[in-house]
């Protein structure tokens, strides 16, 4: 069973459901949400948001896209019946803003990724 996602939203009508989605570190991610689609319906969904959780109609309870491959995730939209519920999140930002109000050096140490 999957937890709580932040927004939930049921996609009740046949077509496309018009989310680009893309593969991210937090998980499948929307990259945007195209006009003039069942998603342009929904205000809430917006770019950025990760999806959490799905529900097909032939399925009891929400499940967890946690640890599920992109590729697996976008055949099982792809391939639900509908109304299908999907649950987001927002996405958490990896960066922290900061502002140096003095002069001087910084103190920081830059190294590449690894």
């Amino acid at each position: 069973m999957a937890g709580a996602a932040d927004v939930t939203v049921c996609f009740d009508r046949p077509g496309a459901l018009g989310l680009a989605l893309i593969e991210d570190p937090a998980g499948v991610v929307i990259q945007t949400v195209r006009p003039n689609s069942l998603a342009a319906e929904m205000p809430e969904l917006h770019s950025g948001m990760v999806l959490r959780t799905f529900q097909p109609a032939d399925k009891n309870e929400a499940q967890t896209t946690d640890g599920m491959a992109y590729t697996a995730v976008l055949g099982m939209l792809k391939g639900s019946p509908r109304p299908l519920r999907l649950g987001f999140d927002e996405k958490v930002q990896q960066t922290v803003p900061v502002t140096f109000t003095e002069a001087g050096t910084l103190g920081l140490k830059f190294t590449p990724n690894q």
